[in-house]
């Protein structure tokens, strides 16, 4: 047994198909949403960009089954994709 089973097994670990889980993901994606509106709105299309970005992926991990799966098997994947897009949302962000 692996280790992140064995986390999974004993409760230990919020899984990506739990229901609180799968709450956060909602209001991540809705807020991140409508930042990215309103930073396209306000002339900022790179942090925007960034923003939908984190969007399309709770989308993504909300509706998919095969998404949710490969990214709770790839979690630092996950993250090393994720950091360069946060760095230059906020890079852009700045003024």
């Amino acid at each position: 047994m692996t280790k992140s089973s064995q986390a999974a097994d004993d409760g230990t670990e919020i899984r990506s198909d739990s229901k609180r889980m799968r709450s956060i993901l909602a209001v991540v994606g809705v807020g991140t949403l409508v930042i990215g509106a309103w930073k396209l709105v306000a002339g900022n299309p790179v942090t925007a960009g960034s923003m939908f970005v984190f969007t399309t992926l709770c989308v993504a991990n909300l509706r998919s089954e095969t998404v949710r799966r490969w990214m709770d098997d790839h979690p630092i994947v996950v993250l090393i994709g994720l950091i360069p897009v946060a760095v230059v949302g906020v890079v852009a962000a700045m003024p």
